[in-house]
């Protein structure tokens, strides 16, 4: 038999045809004995409907309930009789009126299982999802778009918790009641993502990972299939970027692999591990920058700051540049004309400067070649300089001749030797950052390849030099011709191929 206090009773509702399952009633005498139950009858109630003028007959309400067929212990069948008995004494007779609901039995309702869940290791954006983040000062940059969530390999991206079996129930009749289970959390495993004997979704390479629907992907490559613009903004990929069109003005792409334009570049900064390679030009006002670990490769340079650690590629020309290059500029068609240009792999060109005698420095020469590395540890030796000159005209003789020192208050002399100290301490910095920049440039050492090559006219305005040999030429030289140092004059020798 049902126990009627398994769970806490619930509200006595008031009989509905059309949520509530009728038992049984009993019409007679202007009244009507209702027994009725939850759909999934996990609870009964017993109530009372008057409909014209009437009177509770002895032994009705026990009828009703027995032929309802709900287990009611005496006890219980007793109580409704006197609940019912009580409601219809005190309340009015007149017909619509209806008894408080008596509680006859009550059931166990099934309880539903937990549903799976997904924890995160990270915050994963949907392939079309931006996150737009406020600054200190509450302001928001609408460049950065968070698109890119990356990731390395091995990297822990989600775990999946599993749901949970519910608890089954049963009816007031003992019959019993099936548990829901919960649902499963809905992820998958996408390219490049597995799942661990823990549940643990990782990745399988270095890439961005994004969902994709209900999958969990990474990929290595990132594609922008228009131009990067506001609807894109700014890119920092593990992997590769690939733009299909062209990348607008102010905006910054980092890929620590490559990256490939299909269209133009213009007032940008692209920094890449590997190549940089531009289907059209790149176009610089102010602003753009490159970094490239690799190789360039693009059709046209225009007023673009470069740092380059292998080799260029341009097809058309390289106009007021200024360009550092550890390998060897190739512009075989095209011309090179303004600007500043180091290549120490050496420079082939069709045509060097321009027939207005527009100053054009071109240099192979490890003095002159630079990184932003090297650039920045040079800056520090500049500050290191400037600090200990300081330093060193105010201490004046004191440098040379300590005995001076010791001759001094004791004061004095205690502040004497803390700039002393002070002194000795910046010479140490800067011999430490000159050994770190002739580190940096020791690797580009072996790309050396002391020669210019001009195929079609060498112009006057030509600042040339070629490892610490230099020579401005003054008048123009039709080629094809090779440029090498002289060592003996300082000059840089013409050869006529």
């Amino acid at each position: 038999m049902a126990d009627p206090v398994a769970v806490s009773a619930p509200a006595a509702p008031r009989y509905d045809p059309g949520s509530h399952k009728l038992l049984r009633q009993l019409v007679s005498g202007g009244k009507r004995l209702l027994v009725y139950a939850l759909q999934d009858e996990t609870a009964a109630w017993l109530t009372l409907e008057v409909t014209g003028s009437a009177m509770l007959g002895p032994g009705e309400v026990e009828q009703v309930v027995r032929d309802s067929g709900v287990p009611v212990e005496p006890e219980r069948a007793q109580a409704a009789r006197l609940h019912i008995g009580r409601e219809f004494a005190t309340g009015s007779s007149s017909p619509g009126r209806a008894c408080e609901p008596f509680l006859l039995a009550q059931g166990q309702p099934s309880l539903p299982g937990d549903d799976g869940r997904v924890e995160w290791a990270l915050r994963v954006p949907g392939e079309h999802e931006i996150s737009l983040t406020e600054d200190d000062r509450g302001r928001v940059d609408f460049r950065e778009l968070g698109r890119v969530a990356n990731v390395n390999t091995g990297q822990a991206l989600a775990r999946v918790i599993e749901p949970t079996q519910g608890k089954p129930g049963r009816t007031i009749f003992g019959r019993p009641l099936p548990a829901k289970s919960g649902r499963r959390a809905p992820l998958g495993a996408g390219p490049n993502v597995e799942v661990d004997a823990a549940g643990t979704f990782r990745a399988r390479i270095d890439g961005h990972v994004f969902l994709r629907g209900v999958a969990l992907c990474v990929e290595p490559v990132y594609h922008v299939r228009g131009h990067v613009d506001l609807g894109v903004g700014n890119l920092d990929v593990a992997g590769t970027i690939h733009c299909h069109r062209d990348v607008g003005d102010g905006f910054t792409l980092r890929a620590r692999e490559h990256i490939l334009v299909e269209g133009l570049v213009l007032d940008s900064v692209l920094v890449a591990g590997g190549d940089i390679e531009v289907g059209g030009g790149i176009t610089f006002r102010d602003a753009g920058r490159l970094r490239v670990g690799g190789r360039l490769f693009a059709r046209h340079l225009v007023n673009v700051r470069a740092d380059v650690a292998d080799a260029v590629w341009v097809q058309s020309q390289i106009v007021n540049c200024r360009i550092s290059a550890g390998g060897r500029i190739h512009c075989e068609h095209g011309q090179i004309v303004g600007g500043s240009v180091t290549a120490l792999g050496g420079i082939v060109v069709r045509h060097l400067g321009a027939e207005a005698g527009t100053r054009t420095i071109v240099r192979v020469s490890a003095d002159t070649f630079e990184t932003e590395e090297t650039r920045a540890l040079t800056l520090q030796i500049a500050e290191l300089e400037g600090a200990l000159n300081r330093i060193e005209t105010r201490l004046g003789p004191f440098i040379e001749d300590h005995a001076l020192v010791e001759a001094l208050a004791p004061d004095k002399q205690a502040a004497v030797l803390a700039l002393l100290e002070q002194a000795g301490q910046y010479r140490t910095r800067m011999q430490q950052t000159v050994r770190a920049r002739d580190a940096a440039l020791a690797r580009y050492a072996m790309h050396m390849h002391e020669e210019i090559i001009v195929n079609g006219m060498l112009h006057a305005g030509a600042d040339v030099g070629i490892d610490g040999c230099r020579r401005v030429f003054t008048e123009s030289v039709r080629g094809p011709l090779r440029l090498q140092p002289d060592y003996s004059r300082g000059d840089v020798r013409v050869v006529t191929l």
